[in-house]
């Protein structure tokens, strides 16, 4: 090398450091800016789960307050007592602002818009419960200073107190909602924590100090949490076996309360199917109260020849989230039973009669014939057998034979198929996010963003931010599939809810019914196949599992090739639909700490389901 060159190196590596000095510094200070932030918004996202999750277990324990009193008469001094414990707000503190003394207001505005607005209405719900237990202790100071305190007392303090239990059950279950949804942030802020070998561990402190020396950067700060008192976290998770118990135990004497009386519900039967019960006296042999429904089976006392018969009330009727006030069961019946008679290919005005006709008040006695459901005997938009109530319901048949899970007919399976395959003859040449809907509004053009648009929102909220990726990448491919799908087949009339336990069938397998038509609507015709592929008969554990020689009678039964079905690009995107919906529910009840009832599964089924249908969805032809 010729002397001359070593300087001439020398000089041009110094005006190269110094041109490229800002960039680096730029550039290094931007990822320093990013990593605090990141930071930032972890440890706030911790913080608020700790002070919610503190929130949730003092519910929990109000809740155990509210059950005593409810269920144990007591004098109206410990009521009081036990009233102002209650109160969510810190004693070193004047006010329910107390909610977000661990993190700062301006931290706030790092977390996704959601999160921030779920937590501003719990703190809404926090001040409630704070008036709610002060007009309560006013109400029973005023107008009850002796004696017993029960329900019965009269006057305004037990209608204050049915408020604020309203409210405190609120708040435990979005506080338990809050710090699922916190978790699931902070784990997808934090990214997977990839184990390192001692090696890259010491590379890695050189790189950070060597930066730190080069520009004098400070280290990014320690993730670890401390709350305000300098204690450590404990487990913020809401998974304390006491608080549970609270829970369970609040739930358990709500259910009791709503329960009808046996006596009621013979009543009630008496009077509005006189027509069926005149000549056979009926008892009531079991009732069940479900998310949305209360159900009653009546029995006759001696002719076993005669029908059970089912009263269904839907008494959850704020919670649920079709057509209020529609009793599907009568409308789908009507449509089944007169659509043979309208010269159409589509039926969209017709059932916009039918719809027009069935007013919320309406109460009718008569028999509708239903060949693919159960025969409805009374129908009524407002059932008085319910106290306090206004809630739609109707007695009908109660459904021949046994479930489809416990019968295991393969003969069965198929019958399913073709009553499927006759329902969906009812065609729309338009797609209605509502029956209310029916010949106001057309909506053919949103099916496919409609569908996409709650999958992207599904997928965002609760996949890891992996799978979250797979689907946006394939969301054009799902897009145009559907969007091809609804213009060859058009849409349908669905069940939309069609598992073991709402098909009923005899022995033979010749009489299949289906029952639970709440969820009917308008969609294409493959949703009516998505929950017959994922829930198949319970295994011995009994639980749902995937059952393929089902899901093939099925196919065979509707006349269609299964093989066809499967590998349909539509298909696969209703199944992903689906599976977020139910992921996310069951991740949220898990997380609440709720056991998973039998036959439905556990949330981790559905995310390995999802992972194989995106797999599936990437080789699917367009």
């Amino acid at each position: 090398m010729p002397i001359w060159a070593t300087p001439l190196i020398s000089a041009l590596a110094v005006v190269l450091g110094a041109l490229l000095s800002p960039y680096f510094v730029t550039y290094w200070g931007e990822r320093r800016r990013q990593s605090e932030e990141r930071q930032r918004r972890i440890k706030t996202l911790d913080l608020l789960a700790a002070e919610f999750a503190q929130i949730a277990r003092h519910s929990a324990t109000n809740l155990r307050r509210l059950t005593e009193i409810y269920r144990t008469p007591r004098p109206i001094g410990e009521v009081i007592i036990g009233l102002k414990k209650m109160s969510l707000e810190r004693p070193d503190v004047d006010s329910s602002e107390a909610l977000f003394t661990a993190a700062k207001m301006e931290d706030l505005a790092l977390l996704p818009q959601a999160l921030n607005r779920d937590a501003m209405r719990l703190q809404l719900v926090v001040r409630n419960i704070e008036i709610d237990i002060d007009t309560t202790i006013v109400a029973l100071s005023k107008n009850h200073k002796e004696g017993l305190f029960n329900l019965n007392i009269g006057g305004e303090a037990p209608t204050r107190l049915r408020s604020l239990s309203k409210t405190v059950e609120r708040c435990a279950a979005d506080s338990r909602q809050i710090v699922s949804k916190l978790h699931a942030f902070s784990e997808r802020e934090r990214g997977p924590q990839i184990p390192q070998s001692w090696p890259v561990k010491i590379l890695r402190s050189i790189g950070r100090h060597t930066m730190w020396w080069l520009f004098r950067f400070k280290s990014p700060p320690n993730p670890q949490l401390t709350l305000d008192d300098g204690t450590q976290d404990r487990s913020i998770h809401f998974d304390d076996a006491i608080n549970l118990k609270q829970v369970a135990d609040w739930i358990d004497w709500k259910e009791e309360q709503r329960l009808l009386p046996v006596q009621g519900i013979e009543d009630y039967v008496r009077k509005n199917a006189s027509l069926l019960t005149m000549s056979h006296p009926m008892r009531v042999s079991f009732q069940f109260l479900g998310t949305i429904n209360l159900i009653a089976k009546i029995e006759p006392v001696e002719d076993e020849a005669f029908p059970a018969l089912c009263l269904r009330i839907r008494v959850n009727e704020d919670i649920f989230q079709y057509e209020k006030g529609l009793i599907k069961d009568v409308f789908v019946a009507r449509i089944v039973n007169e659509h043979n008679a309208w010269e159409t290919e589509y039926f969209d005005d017709q059932i916009a009669d039918i719809l027009q006709k069935m007013k919320p008040s309406d109460q009718h006695m008569e028999v509708i014939k239903f060949p693919i459901g159960t025969d409805i005997y009374f129908y009524s938009g407002n059932c008085d057998a319910f106290p306090h109530s206004d809630y739609p319901g109707l007695i009908s048949q109660w459904a021949p034979g046994s479930m489809l899970g416990e019968a295991q007919c393969n003969a069965s399976f198929q019958q399913l198929g073709a009553n499927v395959a006759s329902l969906h003859e009812i065609k729309f040449r338009h797609y209605y996010r509502n029956f209310r809907d029916l010949g106001e509004y057309r909506f053919s053009r949103n099916f496919a963003s409609d569908v996409m648009s709650e999958i992207d929102k599904r997928a965002d909220f609760s996949l890891p931010k992996k799978l979250a990726n797979n689907i946006v990448e394939l969301s054009k491919k799902m897009t145009e599939a559907l969007q091809n799908s609804v213009d060859a087949d058009g849409f349908v009339l669905c069940h939309n809810d069609i598992h073991p336990n709402n098909v009923y069938t005899a022995a033979s397998g010749s009489d299949v019914r289906i029952i639970d038509w709440d969820n009917a609507c308008v969609s294409h015709k493959y949703l009516d196949f998505v929950k017959v592929r994922f829930w198949g008969p319970p295994n011995a554990s009994g639980r749902f599992q995937m059952d393929r020689e089902y899901f093939r009678k099925f196919c065979k039964g509707y006349e269609i090739n299964d093989a066809s079905v499967l590998g349909s690009t539509t298909f696969l995107t209703l199944c992903l639909l689906w599976l977020l919906r139910v992921y996310t529910f069951e991740k949220q009840r898990g997380a609440g700490g709720t056991p998973i009832p039998k036959p439905f599964l556990e949330a981790d089924v559905y995310e390995g389901w999802i992972k194989e249908v995106l797999e599936q969805l990437a080789t699917a032809p367009s």
